[in-house]
């Protein structure tokens, strides 16, 4: 199966990620914005279409170790507008009877028209993909399956990252698989990430990166940087494989379900499922989730974990709700046929299979194409001959539950007809519900085994975006040339601009794309005039009118080099003020001094003051009201940099406005390049909730170096020379002490 953060499959919380407007091309340069979008995405509503949008499809099976399962597409995870689809499929194909093209295991297409992206071409060796996850980035895909490589790469069989816009390996991160007490591939069927962590579950015994070689047994957590695995989180499952997992959303637990026996050597709380911590993997008891009399309930195909319930899905056709405090059931749902016509009641239903949350919905995928039952409470849940009192309603392939309470909401429909139905389930940025599977007609229609619901109200966004304003030269370099504008606004949102350009003074063709309000041409030859003008775009392909022209000769050796942007940028409640620190910048020339830009909805906003000092007080911000603030350098020719970082605060004057005390007896002792400060605890009408050590220069605190809950830090990796430090307690409500006494190390 596959899982994935924000972003992910089958325990999958769906997220809006970032938005892509120009399929592979534009989404390195969308990534960035895109992200800002939000964490878990809007609900789907009640109005998706209850038969699929047009959209590609996949073919073929290719051997792998789950031949007993005929599905092609196993997982589904986005990001922005493109949605990458892994499984056991050979080739990618148009429609019925339409053109086919050899491409296995992994691809990726636009989430918008179903279309796929040929310039995504991994190369995964030797196996399926069963589970993709996005990095919180998005800057990495990993995947997990029965492949023996990527590349054919060292350390790949079975888990791997790879470049979500080429498909290229990532060669800086390494997590391979094996199973060396064994001929078979190592597996893995469920990724997932949460807190740095990459959390995999499948059939493997061991995990390689690099020099690092640890047994784990079916579950394993490895950094996600690096790869390297975790030691300290060491649960042992025996007895089967685990086919899917899902932290819980406060990140104390691990839910594993699959078709082990025991966890770490227990079988009554460790049998096809089990939650453990993931401090140390140790398991949590006092599970009891399964019928006892069930005992042909084998493999459990999904987990999803909300704030309240627990949702586990399986064979027998059975879907449980735990509670999340007590992991008591709650409620118990299944698919079959209505003994009412006189068929046992468990012979025309299908196993559950995947499980996805969005908003407040969960999602269960099913081979399930006749009727699913809501029981009464206190019915026998199993009946063979008599009538099992409850609800029985249609079901074609695909149920939706309330995420808050776990009831069954039977108006939520989809038409599907297929073999084993889905098997992967992701929510799209334009909140279109995709279905990965073995699935062959939607209302009618052909299905190339996935499948796209989407809002009829809202299916087609045919808005152009407003034209951007204020295209200027920003100055020209015998190496570039510098353009910015005004940012377009747009009914759903721009999510980046086409750059044209011409030598002949009219609208040229675009040279790139980027999702800022400037660009840098790298490629302009010196003494040759170009015209230049700007496309706004929003995530439909919708292109706004152009901007105004602007025509810059390029070479003009002029001071047009930016200083460099003020990094380190903090903000603190003072005395009737919000006050700003940040680092000094640097310039070719020289900086003049900086400009205070300070908004209320979180976007650059607009000049409030300028200074020389790289300290601020802004005495005009109201009390009550949330500031975000960001700072630009300046030099003499007026060339400005880049923003600094932003720093968003909300001044409470009237509530809490009372420093800390001043933190006193700061030491500081240097051990190579490391520097260990060590303070006497600051007190609070409130509560005392960090310290900050901060650099002193010219009797000023001109950065912070770094941040402490505690009243001792280490300052590692310190650079060559002399520096003065001090500390500063803050409170709850941004309150700044006074900083203590100085102290100054010399490294080197």
């Amino acid at each position: 199966m596959n899982a994935s953060r924000p972003f992910a499959q089958p325990i999958r919380r769906s997220s809006g990620r970032f938005t892509a407007s120009l399929a592979a091309p534009l989404l390195a340069l969308t990534l960035l914005t895109s992200l800002m979008v939000g964490a878990i995405a809007a609900p789907a509503g009640a109005e998706l279409s209850d038969g699929s949008e047009p959209v590609g499809g996949v073919a073929g099976i290719m051997p792998s170790q789950s031949n007993n399962f005929g599905s092609p597409v196993w997982a589904l995870e986005t990001i922005g507008n493109t949605m990458y689809v892994g499984g056991k499929f050979t080739s990618l194909t148009s429609g019925p009877g339409g053109q086919s093209t050899q491409q296995a295991a992994l691809a990726a297409m636009d989430s918008r028209n179903g279309q796929w992206i040929s310039s995504f071409q991994p190369d995964v060796r030797g196996g399926s993909v069963f589970a993709i996850a996005a990095s919180p980035d998005g800057s990495r895909l990993f995947i997990g399956g029965d492949f023996t490589s990527v590349e054919g790469a060292a350390d790949t069989a079975g888990l791997a990252a790879v470049d979500p816009i080429t498909g290229d390996l990532d060669p800086t991160w390494r997590a391979g698989l094996e199973r060396p007490w064994t001929t078979d591939n190592p597996v893995a069927r469920a990724i997932d990430i949460q807190n740095g962590w990459v959390y995999v579950g499948g059939t493997f015994t061991h995990v390689r990166s690099g020099s690092s070689y640890q047994q784990h047994l079916r579950v394993a957590r490895v950094a996600l940087a690096t790869g390297a695995p975790d030691a300290t989180f060491d649960p042992v499952i025996s007895g089967g494989g685990v086919w899917d997992i899902d932290p819980s959303p406060d990140g104390s637990r691990l839910y594993v379900a699959g078709f082990f026996t025991s966890v770490n050597s227990d079988t009554t709380n460790g049998d096809r499922f089990a939650a453990v911590q993931t401090g140390n993997g140790d398991l949590v008891g006092g599970l009891a989730p399964f019928e006892p009399n069930l005992e042909q309930t084998g493999r459990q195909y999904a987990v999803v974990a909300t704030d309240s319930k627990v949702f586990v899905a399986g064979e027998e056709h059975l879907l449980q709700v735990l509670d999340a405090n007590t992991l008591t059931r709650e409620q118990v749902y299944y698919t079959g046929t209505n003994p009412d016509s006189g068929a046992w009641a468990l012979s025309g239903g299908g196993d559950f299979q995947v499980l996805e949350l969005v908003g407040d919905r969960v999602y269960a995928g099913c081979h399930c194409w006749s009727q699913h039952l809501n029981p009464s409470t206190g019915a026998e849940l199993f009946p063979t001959v008599a009538p099992n009192p409850g609800v029985w309603t249609p079901v074609r392939g695909l149920l939706t539950y309330d995420a808050n309470t776990g009831a069954h909401l039977a108006d939520v429909t989809f038409d599907m007809s297929g073999a084993s139905g889905p098997w992967a389930i992701s929510e799209a940025a334009d909140e279109c519900l995709w279905v990965g599977g073995q699935m062959t007609r939607s209302a009618g229609n052909w299905l190339g085994n996935l499948a796209r619901f989407c809002d009829e109200a809202n299916a087609t966004d045919v808005e152009r975006p407003s034209t951007p304003k204020g295209l200027a030269d920003d100055g020209s370099t015998p190496s570039s040339i510098e353009i910015s504008w005004q940012a377009s606004t747009d009914n759903v949102g721009v999510t980046g601009y086409e750059v044209h350009r011409s030598t002949n003074g009219l609208l040229g063709p675009v040279i790139a794309t980027t999702t800022d309000t400037n660009f840098a041409d790298t490629t302009a030859t010196a003494g040759t005039t170009y015209t230049y003008a700007i496309k706004a775009v929003d995530a439909a392909g919708n292109t706004s009118w152009r901007s105004n022209y602007v025509s810059i000769e390029a070479g003009v050796t002029i001071d047009t080099e930016r200083p460099s942007a003020p990094r380190g940028l903090s903000s603190s409640l003072g005395a009737g003020s919000v006050d700003l620190t940040w680092l000094a910048s640097t310039d070719d020339v020289g900086v003049t001094g900086y400009e205070i830009y300070r908004s209320t909805n979180g976007s650059l906003g607009s000049v409030i003051a300028t200074t020389t000092n790289t300290t601020y007080s802004d005495t005009s911000a109201a009390a009550g009201t949330t500031y975000t603030y960001a700072i630009k350098a300046v030099d003499a020719a007026g060339n400005t940099s880049w923003r600094s970082n932003q720093s968003t605060i909300t001044n409470n004057a009237g509530a809490d406005t009372q420093r800390p005390s001043t933190p006193t007896g700061l030491t500081a002792s240097v051990s190579g390049d490391d520097v260990t400060f060590s303070w006497n605890a600051s007190t609070d009408d409130v509560g005392v909730t960090s310290y900050q050590v901060v650099e002193i220069v010219n009797g000023s605190v001109a950065g912070i170096a770094t941040t402490s809950n505690g009243t001792t830090v280490v300052l590692d990796d310190v650079a060559d020379g002399t520096s003065r430090y001090a500390v500063r307690a803050l409170d709850a409500a941004g309150n700044a002490s006074w900083r203590s006494n100085t102290v100054t190390v010399a490294i080197g």
